[in-house]
């Protein structure tokens, strides 16, 4: 990446690894952040997500 601040979620919760020790509390905070949207956004389309995975199953 061009800069630090362009970077992805998982180099920036990567650098709060360091020699010493690991700042749990901090990584697991950021992966929670990270999963929320998507798991409210697949629960609020699953009904349309499944009808067409079955739709694009049946054979005519």
């Amino acid at each position: 990446m061009p800069s630090k601040e362009l970077g992805v979620v998982s180099t920036a919760l990567y650098r709060f690894i360091g020699p010493y020790g690991a700042k749990w509390e901090i990584i697991f905070a950021g992966i929670i952040i990270c999963i929320i949207p998507s798991l409210i956004i697949f629960i609020t389309l699953q009904k349309f997500i499944y009808s067409n995975l079955v739709a694009g199953l049946v054979m005519e």
